[in-house]
């Protein structure tokens, strides 16, 4: 038997498979690279449509870290620590001693201490200490750094917005009054009703944010002025409509960053909040299909397990320590809340079970200027 006929006889000798799995996988390759195709090109196409509001988030987010960068503030001056301690009498504060007074000061008059400080080689301070004087040429900021001692003076100078022109009837008030609200606070306790909700305090109306009516009016001079008017208080503000909003590139970018919540009425906010949530959302969309995307190039595959091990790792570190932070005292709004009381009270002094206690010697600073 020759060896084609040999050849011939082993091929025939290999079952096929069946006809029904072959079409099975023709289908499924076929959906798989429409699929893929699918990712490819709303993954390319989405981020050309959304690129201004890439680049705009992206930009603005930078600037919130770094506030003198495309502005007019800018660091006039430093100081290192040794000049700061001779000129003023700070010096950082030691963490630990620190939590040791407050402690002692809390515990300041009981027969038996109450409290006592736990772990104190995890003390560690947050925050920032910061003094503001004004001149004609702007605002003066001098920041003292809590853990080395050092100052820098940063100098804003006017903006723009204090330079615009106000009309006469800027700051004064009229007796406005939104149609129906009058003693709407016993007509709200209704709508909680038909909620099942029984309110444990008195219904308020809050303050911000407040409805403002916006119009504009002409003087007997013929000058256009933009004006505002607050319909919870009346508070009339305006500016000439012939300035603009005089709002320079750092403001304008970073004030669109920090707008949020869609407004009731549809308007170019609206779009702008909408155009938003299609930037957060395919972000998300981004980072998935570039995974899926880079997983189709076997070679890569090894070197990019790496990289995402490595990215998770830190990550995890950097979100749960900041959380930790973040969530280490009460919530934002007790603290809100613990700020009013102090500033109720003494400034040198705290109150505790109805008695003051005295805090001027809690820390290094220099009672004058301080």
């Amino acid at each position: 038997m020759s060896t084609l006929e040999n050849s011939e006889s082993n091929q025939s000798a290999i079952p096929k498979a069946p006809a029904k799995n072959r079409k099975r996988r023709r289908f499924a390759s076929k959906h798989y690279s429409w699929f893929m195709k699918l990712v490819r090109r709303t993954h390319m196409y989405t981020g050309l449509i959304l690129l201004p509001w890439v680049l705009l988030f992206g930009a603005s987010g930078v600037l919130f870290n770094h506030p003198t960068w495309l502005a007019s503030a800018k660091i006039v001056h430093r100081s290192n620590p040794e000049i700061v301690k001779k000129t003023v009498g700070f010096a950082p504060p030691d963490p630990a001693s620190f939590a040791a007074q407050v402690v002692a000061g809390i515990n300041n008059g009981k027969n038996a201490p109450e409290f006592e400080l736990v772990s104190p080689g995890k003390v560690r301070l947050t925050g920032s200490l910061s003094y503001t004087a004004a001149t004609e040429a702007g605002q003066h900021t001098i920041w003292l750094n809590l853990h080395n001692g050092s100052a820098r003076i940063e100098t804003r100078p006017k903006s723009n917005e204090e330079l615009i022109e106000r009309p006469s009837f800027a700051g004064s008030t009229v007796d406005v009054k939104i149609p129906g609200l009058f003693g709407a606070e016993r007509k709200i306790l209704k709508l909680l009703e038909q909620a099942n909700i029984n309110p444990s305090e008195e219904v308020k109306l809050r303050s911000r944010p407040s409805p403002q009516l916006l119009f504009q009016v002409r003087g007997r001079d013929g000058q256009l002025w933009n004006a505002t008017c607050n319909l919870l208080n009346g508070r009339l503000d305006g500016r000439a409509t012939e300035m603009g909003a005089r709002l320079d590139l750092r403001s304008a970018i970073t004030r669109l960053h920090q707008l949020h919540h869609y407004p009731d009425n549809l308007g170019a906010r609206w779009l702008w909040t909408l155009a938003a949530d299609a930037t957060g959302m395919m972000l998300v969309f981004w980072g998935i299909s570039g995974v899926i995307m880079w997983w189709q190039v076997k070679p890569t595959r090894l070197v990019g397990v790496s990289g995402l091990s490595i990215a998770a790792v830190i990550a995890f570190l950097v979100i749960s320590g900041t959380l930790t932070e973040l969530g280490f005292g009460p919530p934002r709004s007790s603290r809100g809340a613990s700020v009013e009381r102090s500033d109720r009270n003494n400034q040198r002094g705290m109150i505790l079970d109805g008695k003051s206690v005295s805090t001027n010697t809690l820390g290094e600073l220099p009672a004058e200027g301080f």
